[in-house]
């Protein structure tokens, strides 16, 4: 398989992960046996860095779990997706899992997505524009189903599209889980309100536009440079 430049760099999280696997005590079976069917090479060695990376996924995954545990027919939205294993991996966690999941990219993204991961039962992939279509309509989420939406390293200058979106799920589901991570450096790990968070080192709260407008919208807590609300 020839992979362009573009796709190369949706595959960087994937070896990542499949490295994690190998040292780290991450398992990630679908992403180790893609890496290994492409015949890509990697080292077992992460970085400082990829081991903060690696550290953000397990949060993210321990939220979803948390609330999974909580809304077992949920259905997850994860919007930029990439190539992910997140679907598979937290189903393999389960002894018999009954949420349903689906990934959004791109359409260029989820042509080259979905030419590696399988459609299952419970898993799906769409292709469209996330901020002007209408994604939520196309994953078959029905009104009163548990909504769970997880956004990793969202564009700190999205704040206004962030905003739209959140409305948007306020106006249409009566129940939502929203998970996001904001791209930006990653700091070491810090310990605020019982919970693990990772603090973006250009993102911090008493600076950044985003923490009143979220906190009109949603009542919730401060926001640190990833966060979990629920409506």
């Amino acid at each position: 398989m020839i992979i362009s430049q573009h796709d190369n760099q949706l595959l960087n999280p994937l070896q990542l992960r499949a490295r994690a696997s190998k040292r780290y005590g991450f398992i990630d079976a679908a992403a180790s046996a893609l890496v290994q069917k492409l015949g890509l090479e990697h080292q077992t060695t992460l970085s400082a860095r990829e081991q903060l990376e690696l550290q953000q996924c397990k949060w993210i995954d321990s939220q979803i779990q948390n609330y999974l545990t909580e809304n077992p027919n949920a259905i997850g939205i994860e919007l930029g997706a990439g190539i992910n294993t997140r679907f598979h991996r937290l189903s393999a966690r389960l002894e018999w899992p009954t949420f349903r999941w689906a990934d959004i990219n791109t359409p260029r993204d989820h042509a080259f997505s979905q030419s590696l991961l399988p459609i299952t039962d419970n898993y799906r992939q769409i292709g469209c524009d996330i901020w002007n279509e209408d994604w939520l309509y196309r994953t078959s989420w029905v009104k009163g189903c548990p909504l769970l939406v997880v956004i990793e390293d969202l564009q700190p200058r999205s704040h206004d599209k962030l905003s739209y979106l959140l409305e948007d799920l306020r106006q249409r589901a009566q129940r939502f889980h929203l998970i996001v991570t904001w791209q930006g450096h990653l700091s070491a790990p810090i310990k605020k309100g019982g919970l693990q968070a990772l603090s973006n080192a250009h993102f911090k709260v008493s600076k950044s536009p985003i923490v009143n407008r979220l906190s009109r919208l949603m009542g919730g807590p401060e926001w640190q440079g990833l966060h979990a609300i629920s409506h």
